[in-house]
């Protein structure tokens, strides 16, 4: 299966609020809650957590990974226009 994350790229300011609002909360919990309030896929919601913190937690790297095989996705488009995490 192939998602492409350009499609979601507005939910970019609800998952910054959300981050700065529920600082204190483990990485796998908040995403899963941004990806119900954005209403959109969970692993996109990964990504775009990770390009806002800066950073890839590996909580977050184990996710995507899991959720990889779970929905059996085979191509991700668009990590490139990511903006990068160190």
């Amino acid at each position: 299966m192939k998602i492409e994350l350009h499609k979601y790229t507005n939910i970019r300011p609800t998952v910054k609020s959300m981050i700065e609002n529920n600082f204190n909360r483990d990485h796998v919990d908040l995403v899963a809650n941004i990806a119900v309030a954005c209403n959109c896929p969970v692993i996109v919601c990964c990504y775009y957590y990770a390009e806002a913190l800066g950073h890839m937690p590996e909580e977050t790297k184990n996710q995507i990974n899991n959720l990889m095989e779970f929905y059996k996705y085979d191509t991700i488009k668009g990590i490139e226009t990511l903006k990068e995490w160190k």
